[in-house]
């Protein structure tokens, strides 16, 4: 399949930027009130030094208002304009990142996050074949009376970021990294800051189903591949769970990750 777009074309011109002095902290804050899930790290002098994103911060045990940014970045490299798509894809599964920063005449002229990428393949019907061409088939899931440190813990240790919580063999939600940063580790360290008060800490040994998302978001594993990606976009959603039969059973799960590798 032919793609005809470039770097310069997805980028986005809007992104957070973070001083690579700045305490962990400060970048949850700035992470929390603005809705991203990453940004750019840059010198006091705006030039570029890598990229953050919210699963460092999750990994993170040391004292996040101790802790500078720069400790925790990744130095991935910057996008020409010119490069195309698989390219952008390489690199971003190279490096373990969503975001990508797009070289300017001046420095930093935009990024490009991964859904940026899987739109531009959606709404010019690139991806082609069905759901169950692409999805990952031995699914890692989680009994929703399992604990909420079991679960952090099988997202670290597994490296996956969507993790289906069932409940006698039926999924019922989904946990994610963003899940354990809005839910778990951002309120936690916002109490020992002792910026929010009033706040209760999701307790670690609480069932998972306390922080799962919900309702769960499917796909027949038949769909069309471009019409899961389109779906997974609409919902908001960085995971679909695949289904098949009637009743349905899961049978796999589409990752934005799979859609890169595809």
């Amino acid at each position: 399949m032919e793609a005809k777009f470039s770097a310069g074309e997805l980028a986005s011109r809007e992104y957070l930027t973070v001083r690579e002095d700045f305490p962990v902290s400060r970048v949850m804050n700035l992470l929390e009130r603005t809705g991203y899930l990453g940004g750019v790290v840059s010198d006091e002098k705006g030039r570029y030094l890598g990229v953050i994103h919210v699963r460092e911060i999750i990994r993170l045990r040391s004292d996040p208002s101790k802790t500078k940014v720069i400790s925790i970045s990744k130095k991935v490299p910057l996008i020409e304009p010119s490069e195309g798509p698989y390219r952008i894809a390489k690199l971003m599964l190279e490096n373990d990142v969503r975001i990508l920063p797009l070289k300017g005449a001046k420095g930093i002229d935009g990024v490009i996050y991964d859904t940026d990428l899987i739109r531009a393949f959606v709404e010019r019907k690139l991806l082609k074949g069905t759901v169950r061409d692409v999805m990952t088939r031995e699914v890692i899931t989680l009994e929703k009376g399992e604990s909420i440190a079991k679960a952090i813990s099988t997202l670290l240790k597994r490296k996956i970021s969507h993790l289906p919580i069932t409940d006698g063999g039926k999924v019922v939600g989904v946990v994610s990294t963003h899940d354990v940063a809005a839910k778990v580790t951002f309120p936690k360290i916002r109490i020992s800051l002792g910026e929010v008060s009033g706040e209760k800490v999701k307790s670690l040994s609480l069932p998972v189903q306390n922080i799962m998302s919900t309702p769960v978001v499917t796909v027949d594993e038949g769909a069309p591949l471009n019409e899961g990606a389109a779906l997974m976009l609409d919902k908001e959603v960085g995971s679909l769970i695949v289904t098949s039969g009637s009743p349905s059973r899961l049978v796999g799960i589409l990752t934005r990750k799979d859609l890169l590798e595809y």
